[in-house]
């Protein structure tokens, strides 16, 4: 083979590892960018079960729920998690009480989610709807 040939061939060697790297770099693209999109979701799906199972708490709890307003903080799987409560009078319907719950993390810039839930915690609004 002469020295022209074989030049050529180095030549077509690098292109072809040149863009088999830039191909390996896009596909790591790919994989970090999903690491973090699957962390977020997982944040995101353990502030909504905080915030269901805060709920959940206040609707099984005895007594006047409208004196509630509280904020605590968790802590799941190293990352903290603030969940505030906001209970007051509905203005749409005197007999409800609205309960307002904020879980807040800190993970990607501040994130917060709200669940809003209206109640009944008057017994004789019950009994009439029972008759």
């Amino acid at each position: 083979m002469s020295v022209r040939c074989q030049q050529g061939f180095l030549m077509l060697e690098v292109l072809t590892a040149v863009v088999m790297m830039m191909a390996l770099a896009a596909i790591a693209g790919l994989i970090l960018q999903s690491v973090r999109l699957t962390a977020a979701a997982a944040d995101h799906t353990t502030a909504v079960n905080l915030a269901q199972q805060q709920l959940e708490e206040l609707k099984s709890a005895e007594g006047d729920c409208r004196l509630v307003s509280a904020a605590r903080p968790v802590i799941i799987n190293n990352r903290q998690f603030l969940i505030e409560t906001v209970a007051e009078d509905s203005a749409e319907h005197s007999q409800l009480t609205k309960v307002t719950v904020t879980v807040s993390w800190h993970r990607q810039a501040g994130r917060s989610l709200e669940l809003i839930m209206l109640y009944d915690f008057h017994p004789s609004t019950l009994s009439a709807l029972q008759r």
